[in-house]
């Protein structure tokens, strides 16, 4: 075997566009593990390891073909079972590669031909997705700088290598309305739950968490790309039987503004929510009905206001969002609640 480099991108990272993007929730990994059968090679088996990289610390680098698995990726660090392959299993349905394809299987069987006892068991690979958030169980580690590393052997006992560094993050964006507060001798009071929200105050102050961790701490604050994760948040309300809604305001800040808080749970809790938004009510107000009733048609343009002397009961909706590439997480990286609270137009 002539000695070369391995020739992939060794401090490969994961990109959308020009941005390194981290990932989250059960992911599929998507590559190669092939190995040409010249000389009367096969290949006999692959796997996946992840290796945990601690706050500013180099990444781990790509071992050189036929060295030595490292210490920095042990053996119980799998991403899934590895794929073991043995003299009924080559076929070619169950190659992995040339080209790109999914990386991670479960090996099953195929039936064909005739009922059992009679027809043939084939071996089949049936694709999975590698379970990201069972890499974190620390309630202080949901997320982190990782490093990916492909390992290929064939029959003839040589070893291959491919690395990936990665940001993996699996926090709980935090979505939270917690009170709302009128406007009380040039300060802010709460009003009690389940109190009808009146226009004559003409503010409304809706206080909540909109809030997302930096995906490792230990990083710094905010850290390199992508360890501030945060997008955006958006308040809306919709009228009752009303199509559509009405943004009260999106914003790509935190709220609250810290980034980071202490244990147990480094999130942030009701006692720590701050404004969302203040709600100019008089924004509702469309003037006294042409009819005197409340169900005279509203002009077009002002579905989601109230006649004077009007009540409706309206439905106010928050939703909050990182950046984390995902498939099937989304509660966990795009929460979203809604409340329903009553207007009436005393005005």
């Amino acid at each position: 075997m002539i000695a070369i480099p391995n020739w992939y991108d060794q401090a490969a990272e994961l990109v959308s566009g020009m941005h390194k993007v981290s990932i989250g929730g059960g992911i599929h990994l998507e590559g190669s593990a092939f190995v040409y059968t010249c000389l009367d090679r096969k290949i006999e088996r692959y796997e996946i390891r992840y290796a945990r990289v601690a706050g500013g610390a180099a990444v781990p680098l790509q071992p050189a073909i036929d060295a030595a698995i490292p210490a920095d990726w042990p053996a119980g660090n799998l991403v899934h079972p590895p794929t073991v392959y043995d003299p009924s299993k080559y076929w070619p349905w169950t190659k992995v590669g040339p080209l790109p394809t999914n990386l991670i299987y479960d090996w099953i069987t195929q039936h064909y031909g005739a009922p059992s006892p009679g027809g043939v068991d084939y071996p089949c690979l049936q694709p999975t997705a590698w379970n990201s958030p069972a890499v974190s169980v620390d309630p202080e580690r949901q997320g982190g700088r990782y490093s990916l590393l492909l390992i290929v052997t064939d029959t003839q006992a040589h070893r291959y290598y491919d690395v990936q560094h990665i940001w993996l993050d699996n926090w709980q964006v935090q979505c939270n309305l917690v009170k709302f507060q009128k406007p009380s001798n040039g300060g802010w009071i709460d009003i009690p739950p389940c109190t009808d929200l009146l226009l004559s105050w003409k503010k409304l102050r809706i206080v909540g968490i909109a809030w997302d961790a930096l995906i490792d701490k230990d990083w710094g604050v905010p850290g390199p790309a992508p360890n501030d994760n945060f997008d955006n948040y958006s308040l809306s309300y919709q009228k009752q039987f009303v199509g559509g809604g009405v943004t009260i305001i999106s914003s790509t800040s935190r709220v609250p503004a810290a980034m980071t808080f202490p244990g147990p749970t480094f999130m942030p809790v009701p006692a720590d929510a701050d404004v969302l938004a203040e709600w100019d009510l008089l924004t509702l107000d469309v003037g006294p009905s042409p009819t005197g009733k409340c169900d005279a048609p509203l002009p077009g343009g002002s579905e989601h206001k109230l006649y004077r002397g009007c009540a409706c009961t309206y439905i106010m909706s928050l939703g909050v969002n990182d950046k984390t590439v995902e498939e099937g997480a989304t509660s966990i990286h795009h929460p979203s609640l809604n409340r329903p609270i009553k207007l009436i137009n005393d005005l």
